[in-house]
């Protein structure tokens, strides 16, 4: 019966209920199952609580059941997560105390996060003296300890090993492309993902989601369609769709990014808002600034049928200070009250500053007295633009990151 709660837990990140749980089993002394003591550490790894794991370990030795170089293992993968080294070296420690022998799984994490080629060799050569047979985890773990290296050759050779099982190829290569991508050799990456479709095999999802990630140079987006025709898990699509959207923002390429937008939309609507906001603040973020591309997807979101965001127009609306623009912000600012959004505090302030930014000083002065001065922030906020905007040749600006719920400010 407890066993679907443990998983349930797991699953929806209710970290908090491993101790009452483990104190409920441990009442009515329950023989726990090894897959029962691995859930149970695995949450308190999660929790961070590694005396809690460790004790759940201690618990799991005396029962005499079970194999316990799985549960190291766990504790041992939270503490690299932490980057507590210190931790994982404790790992082996007690393991050695204890006698129990690592296995694979347990020297894929130490090659893993070595810190040098020589602890690499190191750990590989103990692999090899202990009889350990290699899995595709191990190799894994070595293609990407060298790439992190910068020994980008030797990556490449553990895909030559002949010890490498037919059936896992297809795997240690798009670990591979990967490990290029991420680590600066993305044309490496594109050259070996050409040869794995030469030879009818298949990308892994999150090689292509990293080669996806790191190519920035123009000219590619052909190349970004091919790699997302690889994504057939819809999350992974999702990803993958999002940040070719961006690459077409940033390199100006209206027409796809509409598209990509449209098919977002035919997937999943809800998902898409969160797109769209981070899309619109890559806009904002942008040098030099483009407001054709960022109105053009406000008019493709709307013609789409998606309610814009707050946020969205927000970001817009700050983009348009920093062009100077103070058309397009009225139009932005009109459409605040087309969507419903009244203007607040920060909208108004925004405004002002496109106004001042592009010379129209009465209207900016004018719009300004109607801004609420109750608030501190909101005062610092109006005095700082008056002394910015107190003669036509300023050049410092004060500029709102777009985010409601603060009031901080950005020099730019």
């Amino acid at each position: 019966m407890l066993n679907p709660i443990i998983q349930a837990c797991e699953q929806s990140y209710e970290l908090h209920m491993v101790r009452p749980l483990y104190d409920l089993m441990s009442r009515h002394k329950l023989k726990l199952k090894n897959e029962t003591f691995r859930s149970m550490i695995a949450l308190s790894v999660k929790l961070k609580d590694f005396d809690g794991a460790y004790n759940i370990l201690s618990d799991a030795e005396e029962s005499g059941e079970t194999s316990t170089v799985t549960l190291y293992n766990i504790i041992m993968a939270g503490y690299f997560r932490e980057k507590n080294h210190n931790g994982a070296e404790r790992v082996i420690a007690e393991m050695q105390s204890a006698g129990v022998k690592p296995d694979s799984e347990t020297f894929s994490y130490l090659i893993l996060n070595c810190d040098s080629e020589e602890k690499v060799s190191k750990y590989l050569d103990e692999l090899q003296q202990d009889g350990i047979q290699m899995t595709k985890h191990a190799y894994m773990a070595l293609i990407n300890a060298y790439s992190r290296l910068g020994n980008f050759d030797m990556a490449k050779q553990v895909v030559l090993d002949n010890e490498i099982s037919p059936k896992y190829l297809s795997e240690v290569k798009s670990a591979l492309v990967g490990a290029l991508a991420s680590n600066g050799k993305v044309s490496d990456g594109l050259d070996l993902f050409d040869e794995i479709k030469q030879s009818g095999g298949c990308l892994e999802p999150k090689a292509a989601v990293a080669l996806i990630e790191h190519i920035q140079t123009e000219g590619e987006l052909d190349r970004l369609y091919q790699l997302l025709e690889e994504l057939s898990e819809p999350s992974m699509w999702f990803d993958g769709c999002s940040r070719v959207l961006q690459y077409c923002v940033q390199h100006h390429h209206s027409d796809a990014a509409v598209d990509l937008l449209r098919q977002l939309k035919e997937r999943s609507e809800m998902s898409t808002y969160m797109v769209v906001d981070q899309v619109f603040c890559q806009i904002w973020e942008m040098e030099p600034v483009n407001l054709d591309v960022g109105m053009e997807l406000l008019r493709a979101v709307k013609e789409l049928g998606l309610n814009v965001s707050r946020t969205s127009l927000d970001f817009l609306l700050s983009t348009c200070v920093k062009a100077k623009d103070s058309r397009r912000a009225q139009q932005i600012w009109e459409e605040y009250e087309s969507s419903g959004l009244p203007h607040n505090v920060l909208t108004s302030f925004r405004m002002c500053q496109a106004l001042f930014s592009s010379g129209q000083w009465r209207a900016a002065r004018k719009l300004l007295r109607t801004i609420p001065k109750d608030d501190l922030h909101v005062r610092y906020l109006i005095d700082s633009c008056r002394t910015t905007y107190g003669r036509q040749g300023g050049k410092r600006s004060t500029v709102i990151r777009p985010s409601p719920e603060k009031t901080t400010t950005d020099k730019v």
